[in-house]
């Protein structure tokens, strides 16, 4: 599994509710971004078997664009 993070540089100095807090109100956004990424890892390689760099081309722009224009609102994530 992928992880990515960001880290306070003093992180004992940010209280353990305020970090509760923070993953209880984004835990939809979170699971919907994880959905997302695991639907790419099936997309991705079906589209790895395909030998015309055209149509691959094609198949990887389309969801590029679309996730790149998506507004916060628009975004949960990148719905296809």
């Amino acid at each position: 599994m992928l992880r990515a993070g960001i880290r306070p540089e003093r992180i004992a100095a940010v209280p353990v509710s305020r970090l509760v807090g923070i993953r209880q109100r984004y835990a939809p956004e979170l699971a919907a971004f994880r959905a997302h990424i695991d639907s790419l890892a099936t997309e991705l390689g079906q589209i790895a078997a395909v030998e015309n760099s055209e149509i691959v081309q094609a198949h990887v722009q389309a969801p590029y664009e679309r996730c790149t224009r998506a507004t916060p609102r628009t975004r949960p994530w990148c719905a296809r």
